[in-house]
C-alpha cells in the first residue's frame, strides 16, 4: 500500500505544483502530510491478497 500511496502523491505533488510557484520544502511537506492521510484513511481497506476488495471504498 505504501508503494502506491507515494507513487499517488508524488503524482499529486507535481499537479500542485505544475507551474513551479511554490518552495519545493511547502511541496515536500504537502506530499508527506498527504501521504499520512492517505496511509490512515486505506489502512483497513486495503487487501493485497484480493486486490479487488475494497476497491469501490478506494
Amino acid at each position: 500500500m505504501k508503494e502506491e500511496v507515494e507513487i499517488g502523491t508524488r503524482f499529486i505533488s507535481r499537479l500542485v505544483n505544475r507551474h513551479e510557484k511554490l518552495k519545493k520544502d511547502r511541496v515536500e511537506r504537502f506530499g508527506k502530510c498527504l501521504a499520512k492521510i492517505l496511509c490512515e484513511r486505506f489502512n483497513e481497506h486495503w487487501y493485497p491478497d484480493n486486490p479487488l476488495k475494497g476497491q469501490a471504498y478506494r
